[in-house]
C-alpha cells in the first residue's frame, strides 16, 4: 500500500491513475487464497482499504466512510471475498465423485451433519448462499456454472453496494449537502479533471472534513447557524453559494451563473462540473473557506 503511495508522489499520479493501479496491482493480491480463510472476520482488510482511500483523497480517517466509498466509486473487499469462496465451493461441487477434494468435501459434509465435527467454513458459505436467494445451488450444483454464479454474484453485491450506500447518506448527518448533489455511485469527475492538490483541496470541503459551524454545532450540541447569518445553517451550499464573509472571493473564482439567484440546482451543477477551469477555481475557493474556518471559531 506504501509503495503505491510512494509512486503516486514520486511519478505526481492523479488521484484516479493511483486508485486504478491500487485496484489493478495490489487488491488482487489481498484475497489470494479466500476460498479457504475467507470465513474469518474481514474488518481488518477493510479498514486497510479505506485507510488508503482516505490517504489518496487527503482527508482525515474520521471522514465518513459512505463519502469516501462514493467519492473513489469502490466498493466492499469483503464482497469480493465471498464471490471467490462462493465460487469455489461451487466448483468443488461440480468435480468428479472420483476427486480427492470432491470426496473430502463429501466426508466433511457428513461428520458435521452428525455432529462429528463443525465447520465454520462451511457454515460462512452456506450463510453467504442464504444470503445471497441461491441456497438451492448447494442442493442443486448444476443449475449454474462457476463463471455465470460469478457474474450473477458482481451484479449483486453491487447493487447492495449502492443500495447500502443510499442508505447511508440519507440518514447520515454530515452527508445533508452531499446527498444533494452526489447520486450515482462512481469516481467524482474532479478526481479525473484537476491536478492532485487541487482534487484533495475539494474532496476536503465535499467530506466535510474541516469545521463549518454545523458540523462544529452537531459536535458541540450548540448553535449550528453561520456566525454572521444567524438565521441560515452554517453548511457547504451557504458558504459555497450565499455567505457575504466569502462574497469577494467568490465572485473573483465562481461564475456569477452559480451565486447569483443559488439554488441547490446551481449548487450541484457547480459540485458535478465538466469544466476544468470552474473546478480549479472551486478547490481555490474551497481551500479559502476552510483556511477561513481553521483561524476563526465559527
Amino acid at each position: 500500500m506504501y509503495k503505491v503511495l510512494s509512486r503516486e508522489k514520486v511519478l505526481n499520479l492523479s488521484q484516479e491513475t493511483t486508485l486504478e493501479l491500487f485496484g489493478r496491482g495490489l487488491m488482487p493480491v489481498v484475497p489470494y487464497g479466500a476460498e479457504l480463510w475467507g470465513y474469518e472476520k474481514l474488518d481488518t482488510i477493510e479498514l486497510l482499504h479505506r485507510k488508503f482511500l482516505k490517504l489518496v483523497l487527503g482527508i482525515r480517517k474520521t471522514a465518513q466512510n459512505c463519502m469516501v466509498y462514493g467519492e473513489t466509486g469502490r466498493t466492499n473487499v469483503t464482497y469480493v471475498i465471498q464471490i471467490k469462496a462462493m465460487s469455489f465451493r461451487l466448483h468443488l461441487e461440480q468435480l468428479p465423485n472420483s476427486r480427492y477434494s470432491k470426496i473430502f468435501l463429501q466426508l466433511t459434509k457428513k461428520m458435521v451433519a452428525v455432529s462429528l465435527i463443525t465447520s465454520k467454513w462451511l457454515n460462512f458459505i452456506r450463510k453467504a448462499f442464504g444470503e445471497a436467494g441461491i441456497g438451492i445451488i448447494l442442493e442443486y450444483p448444476t443449475l449454474i456454472d462457476k463463471h455465470s454464479l460469478k457474474d450473477s454474484l458482481k451484479t449483486l453485491y453491487k447493487d447492495w453496494t449502492i443500495q447500502e450506500w443510499h442508505a447511508k447518506i440519507e440518514t447520515s448527518g454530515k452527508t445533508m449537502c452531499y446527498k444533494h448533489y452526489k447520486y450515482r455511485f462512481e469516481i467524482s469527475n474532479y478526481l479525473k479533471l484537476v491536478p492532485k492538490h487541487s482534487a484533495r483541496d475539494i474532496c476536503r470541503f465535499r467530506c466535510a472534513n474541516f469545521w463549518l459551524p454545523m458540523y462544529k454545532g452537531i459536535y458541540l450540541k450548540t448553535v449550528k447557524n453561520c456566525r454572521s447569518c444567524v438565521n441560515y445553517l452554517g453548511d457547504e451550499y451557504h458558504a459555497l453559494l450565499c455567505c457575504p464573509i466569502f462574497a469577494f472571493a467568490r465572485a473573483e473564482l465562481i461564475p456569477r451563473t452559480f451565486w447569483e439567484y443559488p439554488n441547490l440546482s446551481k449548487f450541484d451543477k457547480l459540485m458535478n462540473s465538466n469544466d476544468s477551469k470552474v473546478l480549479k477555481n472551486l478547490a481555490t475557493f474551497c481551500s479559502y473557506i476552510t483556511e477561513f474556518y481553521k483561524r476563526v471559531v465559527p
